[in-house]
């Protein structure tokens, strides 16, 4: 059907069959279909006109030897010169006297009106090109949407044969045209209103088929059997009397939410999401210290093997009187918070490492209750006792095949799951995203938190922020700054960690314990790094999105984000959340070297607010799920009718999805075959 090399360019696209060819929906449709008089066509605005071609010529440039070719259109009001540029082939394939329609931008050129490089088609009956409502598809290399569209436009007959997966009684409740018919209107519409119909429907199609294999994985998952973990109303209630402080409601009542769960035999699969600084990671140890005192093991895994040591230290410390024994494995650690070593002269302190074969020999016997980590505890020779409970932050950082190998790693009882974000996500993402999960929202701040005091500062006043740094400083506070890249890259105008860290060591802070922190740091270095600066012995970190999560430093009180246009609000949202974690009032510094209008409305949308949730909100209208989540993690496939954003829709899908469900797929082994296919392609936690 097609040649070698145009075989090449559609598998770039992911086109390897006829199918694949029919699924590849327009990008956006082009409506040229009203026809304008040629005595009506005026300068700077788009027009279709029909007419007489009468005259085409080549020509070349004096200068810079370009082929243009000239036309001339007439029609029953006036005559329209056309002009190409490098088609001389257009004087071979157009013929005098026939009628052609063309579609373009009129322009005053050097011999007055025209329209400069149309797209044109000879008239007949079925046109493809213009003269209609006209898609336009993404391409590649060569790959023209004219061609997308004449290959299309060949196979779309093939488009009845292609059997309805959606029940007859589904698609009569919702008004939906069948899929051939949305197939043929999709590519090309016959009008408005039937495009609208075949949009509607395929949209559908992309969010019913996320929410039924979501709800037919959570069906599944219920199957399971999960080991029943009793709630000790005593421990806990006495494990939260000894607290420094008190829960927030939202903590208690998201803390019940997962003690109610676990009690259960059947899996639990929960999304805690709460913004930056509500109390996740205390949610969590309550339900780990049930756990272990029921004498199973639970997992919290890490995105970073900053964030995992943290974890390790905090929980040692908030568990000190209650006996757990928390072991820390990532690909630099392999330690505990107890000494497993019988030889008097080598005294193990939490402070070492255990040779690894040790750790997960104890491991294995159960020996260690808490194991906090990183990717390495997905390793195929990592084994556990009795894993009840698996805890993953910053749920969307990992892969879906990662957080699979967790489950994978108990074959009998399957464990709890607990995934937490701190990036807030909007209630209408999150029914897509995480369809199978029940939500628990900590949308409460501890007390006593003093809200953020944010700026977008001029470089005008740069070294007014500098002399505020050294004053906050003065006061025994501590400050980062934050940079895009490690590197300095002139290509992208971004100021890098290194270099930033130089200039300031040398220049505004050469008083000051000034310290840099990136990704590419050796695990023990970047650890001295957090500690030195988390116990005051620095006062201003530079360092790259590396602090992004979860890193707690009380005495840090400024934020300062350099080339801030580079990040999302969700990602400048966490970096202003690593301040105002103690009592101190906290400071965020928002600095752009970026003229566009656009950067400066949202970076002020962080300025005004404060709430997560409502920046989430704001980041996903102007950016897409797909920028502000990382969608791929997530295991959706990419979206090209459908919209994350229409909750209505989302609903509506969701409601079918789950009628099918009760009823017994069984029941359409067309929908069931498809169903299967796409579940292939995705994973549900």
């Amino acid at each position: 059907m097609v040649g070698k090399k145009t075989e090449q360019h559609l598998a770039k696209l992911g086109i390897l069959k006829v199918r694949d060819l029919l699924f590849h929906f327009p990008s956006y449709h082009q409506d040229l279909s009203k026809i304008t008089k040629i005595q009506n066509v005026k300068p700077n605005n788009f027009y279709t006109i029909k007419g007489k071609l009468i005259s085409i010529v080549n020509k070349r440039t004096p200068r810079k030897f370009i082929s243009i070719t000239e036309a001339l259109l007439t029609d029953e009001t006036a005559s329209l010169k056309i002009v190409w540029f490098n088609q001389p082939f257009l004087k071979k394939s157009l013929r005098m006297g026939q009628e052609l329609l063309a579609s373009g931008k009129a322009q005053i050129g050097m011999n007055g009106l025209q329209l400069t490089s149309p797209t044109y088609e000879i008239f007949k009956k079925e046109l493809t090109h213009t003269g209609r409502i006209v898609p336009v598809y993404s391409t590649t290399g060569k790959l023209t949407p004219k061609l997308l569209r004449f290959l299309i436009k060949k196979i779309l007959p093939k488009a009845k044969s292609i059997k309805d997966y959606l029940p007859k009684d589904l698609k009569k409740r919702q008004g939906f045209t069948d899929l051939n018919a949305a197939l043929q209107q999709i590519h090309f519409p016959d009008n408005e209103i039937k495009l609208k119909q075949a949009k509607r429907r395929l949209a559908f199609d992309e969010l019913f088929f996320i929410q039924l294999s979501a709800l037919s994985s959570k069906r599944k998952l219920q199957e399971h059997k999960a080991p029943q973990i009793k709630f000790d109303k005593k421990l806990v209630q006495s494990f939260v009397r000894s607290l420094p402080f008190e829960l927030t409601n939202a903590q208690r009542r998201a803390a019940w939410e997962v003690l109610k769960n676990i009690e259960k035999s059947t899996p639990m699969n929960r999304l805690l999401e709460g913004d930056v600084g509500s109390g996740k990671t205390l949610v969590a140890a309550i339900n780990m210290l049930e756990v272990a005192k029921a004498k199973m093991q639970s997992v919290i895994m890490s995105p970073t093997e900053v964030l995992a040591v943290q974890h390790f230290k905090n929980l040692s410390k908030l568990f000190t009187k209650q006996g757990i024994i928390i072991g820390l494995l990532t690909n630099n650690y392999s330690k505990a918070n107890k000494n497993f070593s019988k030889e008097k002269n080598k005294i193990k302190t939490m402070e070492d490492n255990l040779p690894k074969t040790k750790f997960k020999h104890l491991l294995e016997k159960g020996k260690i209750d808490l194991i906090v980590g990183t990717h390495a505890l997905i390793q195929k020779n990592i084994r556990f006792a009795n894993l009840a409970l698996v805890v993953i932050d910053e749920q969307h950082r990992f892969g879906v095949n990662q957080r699979k190998s967790l489950k994978d790693k108990t074959p009998k009882l399957i464990p709890h799951f607990l995934s937490m974000t701190a990036t807030p996500i909007p209630r209408t993402l999150a029914i897509s995203l995480y369809g199978d999960l029940d939500i628990s929202i900590l949308d409460e701040m501890p007390k006593n938190r003093k809200p953020i005091k944010t700026y977008l500062v001029p470089s005008t006043k740069r070294i007014g922020a500098y002399d505020f740094i050294k004053k906050e400083i003065k006061n025994g506070r501590q400050a980062f700054v934050i940079c895009p890249l490690i590197e300095k890259s002139d290509k992208l105008g971004v100021k890098s960690a290194t270099w930033e860290y130089k200039k300031l060591k040398k220049g505004e802070f050469k008083n000051l314990r000034i310290n840099l922190l990136h990704g590419r740091m050796k695990a023990k270095e970047k650890e001295k790094t957090m500690d030195n600066f988390k116990s005051g012995k620095i006062d201003v970190l530079v360092s790259t999105a590396v602090v992004e999560v979860g890193v707690d430093v009380p005495k840090a009180s400024v934020m300062m984000i350099e080339g801030s246009e580079r990040f999302g609000l969700a990602q400048l949202h966490q970096f202003r959340g690593r301040v105002g974690r103690s009592k101190y009032q906290s400071y965020c510094f928002l600095f752009t070297d970026s003229p566009s209008q656009q950067t400066k409305e949202r970076l002020a949308a962080l300025v005004k607010s404060s709430n997560g949730f409502k920046l989430a909100e704001y980041d996903l209208a102007q950016r897409g799920p797909g920028e502000v989540y990382g969608i791929q993690q997530s295991g959706i496939p990419d979206l090209r009718m459908a919209s994350l954003t229409d909750l209505v829709l989302i609903k509506t899908a969701r409601a079918e999805a789950q009628v099918l469900i009760n009823n017994g797929l069984e029941k359409h082994p067309a929908l069931e075959k498809k169903l299967n296919a796409f579940s292939k392609k995705v994973h549900w936690e």
